[in-house]
């Protein structure tokens, strides 16, 4: 972990009113114009604040003048005056402004581009630095014997890097954002519309959009729709994206009487073609009618093994590519005798270890059955119950509702929304051993809290989503406060990060004008029954969430605030932090 994060970690540690922790730890629309350039005041008689530099020493170079940036959606341009003599920059966070921690290097040495030029620096802010309303940002030069100060700082309000984006023309009740997908970099968005009517299709039949995130701008890279679509299909119920943003999943749940279907596309060149279909059937099982086949999907970083659920829990499913083509998808072997075995599923990015859900396992009040591959087979070493199992009074916890991994597949963050929390487990050379508990600091039973899950690629960003959630609060307001309970069901999203003392909520997310059962982060018309739309890039730097019942008229994507009316009632969006 960086200093900078460390320290972060700490400052949340002993700021968050919540750990819970179990043993010991823890194309589309015109592009937005940017912000105007904000340059640091010079004037010596007011002097701007500047972050005390760690670890300077004792050096010739001056510190940057200049200092100035631009914001857009999901990131920042800064930039400021090149020094004569200086080998490469650093950029500084200072998280908490006056306060007493101190201002960190982040994303790395900027190499100096020589001659008079003026020095640039993209950054993607993370999305706990909305937790951190003080934080501020400088710069400071460096050569071969060590850095200068820091240069005058500046204060970007990070609400003005969020994203927000529409169909170009939203569509009432198509609901944009029912599932949602990012690649490991975070630029490659699948979206999907599941209630959507395509010109000439039968109802609801749904769709799936993609984005790319070119010099700072989202543009629609293609538009995917199913080879077999009917009504109430919901071509879009789910989707997954392989690391590099080549491969895309789709899943189908209604299509078929609602036995449900997957699809596999692959990028060439500029567009998607479909590479695979799977049906009940044809290929593989046959499946009874209202299985719900890929009511979730999940894909490995090289788009070479896919995972599909049920929304009846009637089984869980693989495939691998093989050199001769796909495979036929294969059930994976259980012994549960419930209704609910392949609600959820999940596959580490090395498409080695993959998990499926059982919620409503009766024997343990809820698992998940861990699968690890053994040549072309999957085999079911472990099977981890809820924690809630020793407890004979403890509810229905819905244990397994959501699930993700982290990259080596060592870190499994499992859902409970009955519970209202969400369980982190760690896999040593014990098994898997739960290591943390974690709820929302504004929280009640009927959020369900832990609907949505996602997790960073090196396991030290959790993101849990509570659709049902009823504050009022939204981006953009001086102090969220989380205790107004006047907007039921808009939703919001809570970001956790780990520390060495365990894991600490990092931020609080709203959306920029909360409406009263828009559901952030998630759908659910029943209980059990529901879509999640939630995902985070790899490297933790870029969250998206679906907004499924969002009512504004304005289409494309836009950065905060966001304005228009509500005449386009249950369209949906995708927030971007």
């Amino acid at each position: 972990m960086s200093p900078v994060a460390l320290r972060l970690a700490r400052c949340l540690c002993a700021s968050s009113l919540l750990i819970l922790a179990a043993c010991g730890g823890g194309a589309g629309a015109p592009p937005e114009p940017e912000a105007p350039a904000v340059a640091a005041p010079d004037d010596a008689a007011a002097p701007p604040v500047a972050p005390t530099p760690p670890d300077a020493q004792a050096v010739t170079l001056a510190a940057p003048a200049g200092l100035g940036f631009t914001a857009g959606i999901k990131r920042y341009s800064f930039s400021w005056d090149a020094l004569p003599g200086a080998s490469f920059y650093q950029l500084l966070l200072d998280p908490d402004g006056d306060g007493p921690l101190p201002a960190d290097p982040v994303d790395g040495d900027i190499a100096a581009p020589g001659g008079d030029a003026r020095v640039t620096k993209e950054y993607t802010p993370p999305p706990e630095l909305y937790g951190l309303p003080d934080a501020r940002f400088s710069v400071r030069a460096c050569d071969g014997s060590g850095c200068s100060s820091a240069s005058a700082a500046v204060a970007p309000r990070v609400i003005d890097t969020m994203g927000f984006l529409k169909a170009d023309a939203p569509v009432t009740n198509e609901h944009f954002g029912s599932a949602v997908a990012l690649s490991q970099d975070g630029d490659t968005l699948v979206v999907g519309v599941n209630a959507s009517t395509p010109n000439g299709a039968p109802l609801r039949s749904g769709e799936v959009r993609v984005y790319a995130r070119a010099d700072g701008q989202w543009v629609l890279n293609g538009t995917l729709n199913s080879p077999a679509s009917a009504i109430n299909g919901r071509f879009g119920s789910s989707v997954a994206v392989s690391a590099d943003g080549s491969t895309v999943v789709v899943g189908a749940q209604g299509e078929s009487s609602e036995t449900g279907a997957v699809y596999v596309f692959r990028r060439w060149f500029a567009s998607y073609r479909l590479e695979q279909s799977f049906r009940p059937g044809q290929g593989m099982s046959t499946l009874p009618a209202e299985a719900g086949f890929g009511w979730r999907v999940a894909v490995s970083a090289d788009g070479r093994t896919v995972v599909a659920g049920t929304s009846a829990g009637v089984g869980a499913f693989a495939s691998r590519l093989e050199d001769s083509g796909w495979a036929p998808m294969s059930a994976l072997a259980t012994t549960s005798t419930s209704l609910a075995f392949g609600r959820a599923v999940a596959i580490a990015p090395d498409g080695q270890t993959l998990a499926v859900s059982d919620p409503a396992d009766s024997a343990t009040n809820g698992a998940i059955h861990v699968f690890t591959r053994q040549g072309p087979d999957w085999v079911m070493p472990v099977q981890i119950a809820s924690p809630a199992t020793n407890d004979p009074s403890a509810p229905f916890t819905d244990f397994g509702a959501a699930l993700a991994f982290s990259a080596d597949g060592k870190v499994l963050a499992a859902g409970a929304p009955g519970g209202g929390s969400v369980h982190v487990f760690d896999r040593d050379a014990m098994g898997w051993q739960l290591t943390a508990s974690v709820q929302g600091t504004n929280t009640r039973s009927n959020h369900r809290f832990g609907l949505a899950v996602a997790l960073s690629a090196d396991g030290q960003t959790l993101v849990a989503g509570a659709p049902l959630e009823d504050s009022a609060a939204r981006m953009g307001d001086a102090v969220l406060n989380g205790a107004d309970t006047s907007s039921p069901g808009s939703g919001a999203l809570y970001v956790f990060k780990r520390a060495s003392s365990g894991w600490a909520q990092a931020a609080y997310l709203k959306t920029g004008r909360t409406v009263a059962a828009t559901r952030l982060g998630g759908t659910e018309w029943s209980l059990g029954s529901y879509w999640t739309s939630v995902a985070i890039s790899g490297d933790g730097k870029t969250l998206a969430a679906g907004d499924t019942a969002e009512p504004s008229d304005l289409g494309g994507a836009r950065r905060f605030p966001v304005e228009g009316n509500s005449s386009a009632s249950e369209s949906g969006a995708v927030y971007l932090y």
